[in-house]
């Protein structure tokens, strides 16, 4: 009797073998998971949806920030709903298990393991050693963690592996060399094998975003999330705070962010003066709001410029532009209606085309 039970035990697959046995087990699955690290604060919760080989969809909230991704066979959808930004790519990346994700909380905070049918394919050239056991949440789970063939090149991945394959627990150290690294625990408290409807995997903008005319195979865009955010300015000529909103009432504007330092905004100068000029056509305003630490030199030259100085960086984090320069336009009603990121002299015509198609959509 001793002698069976003992085969029994011996005949059991390892947790290596039942982690792969689970993975292999469907081309998608649902996930809900906690994450954590040393260098954020609190906890991220997040949900994904993963089907091989290369559709995605999931969505993250950490330490204020709120992301979320989408990827199908013809491009990827990147977005921050707490910055109101989002990248958008066209490009197909079929050859990658997983696809590579477009942000870093993206790329550290994702239960990319989903993608591979065996913990061999999902980090090549480790071998896997048990080194215990531990509970997770009441289940006994087999402790599993990659080592290398090179002393240099530390294990980077832990694993705890529960009796039916599923993995409740992953620990990843994030970054190497010089720069430090760190670790990131996901707590997976669902991981299921589904069927998902490939509508789910649209890329599709949320309600209440509208997409910028962003030049590129692959842009930062200005996603528009409704009322815009006005309050005290402090204007850089008079150094006072001027009400943006009663400055403005009823009355549409245009917002570029620029910063002193940059090269581009400096070699946009001459295009404003003009678009200045034409959407005063359309009784449309132009103003200025200078990022960074130093005061904006204005001169008798600039007294037709409305120029506000964010000295406490309180509108750059209210509207949350991807870079400079970035221009934000504003309906009669105060309501965000588009929006431009970037310049350069050949997209001139086409900056001036998209607010004009703004002011008569607004």
């Amino acid at each position: 009797m001793v002698a069976l039970l003992a085969a029994v035990i011996l005949a059991q697959p390892g947790p290596v073998a039942r982690a792969d046995k689970f993975l292999s087990s469907s081309k998608s699955f649902a996930i809900d998971y906690t994450v954590t690290s040393p260098v954020m604060p609190g906890a991220g919760t997040g949900h994904a949806a993963v089907a091989r080989p290369n559709l995605q969809h999931f969505s993250i909230d950490w330490a204020g920030e709120s992301f979320e991704f989408i990827h199908n066979e013809t491009g990827g959808l990147s977005i921050r709903h707490d910055t109101h930004t989002y990248y958008e790519s066209p490009v197909v990346w079929a050859n990658f298990a997983p696809p590579p994700t477009l942000t870093k909380i993206g790329g550290e905070a994702a239960p990319s393991i989903a993608y591979y049918e065996s913990l061999e394919k999902f980090a090549a050239g480790a071998t896997y050693k048990v080194t215990g056991k531990e509970s997770v949440r009441g289940v006994s789970c087999d402790v599993v963690q990659t080592t290398s063939m090179s002393a240099s090149d530390p294990g980077t991945h832990t694993f705890w592996v529960g009796p039916s394959g599923k993995i409740l627990r992953w620990k990843k150290i994030v970054g190497s060399g010089n720069e430090g690294s760190y670790s990131v625990t996901f707590e997976i408290t669902k991981f299921d094998a589904v069927e998902f409807d490939a509508a789910r995997f649209r890329l599709t903008l949320p309600v209440g975003y509208v997409p910028a005319q962003i030049p590129g195979p692959r842009y930062f865009a200005v996603a528009v999330p409704g009322p815009a955010p006005l309050g005290q300015w402090l204007d850089a000529r008079s150094n006072k705070r001027t009400d943006v909103a009663a400055a403005y009432k009823k009355s549409p504007f245009a917002i570029v962010f620029t910063d002193p330092d940059s090269d581009i905004c400096a070699r946009m100068e001459p295009y404003l003066l003009t678009l200045r000029r034409r959407l005063k056509q359309e009784g449309c305003a132009l103003v200025e709001v200078v990022l960074g630490g130093k005061k904006p030199d204005l001169t008798k030259k600039d007294r037709d410029r409305a120029v506000f100085w964010d000295d406490k960086g309180e509108i750059e984090r209210a509207y949350g532009p991807a870079g400079t320069p970035t221009i934000f336009l504003v309906d009669k009603d105060g309501k965000l209606v588009t929006g431009w990121q970037g310049y350069s002299k050949d997209r001139e015509d086409q900056i001036t085309q998209t607010l004009l198609d703004g002011l008569k959509d607004g």
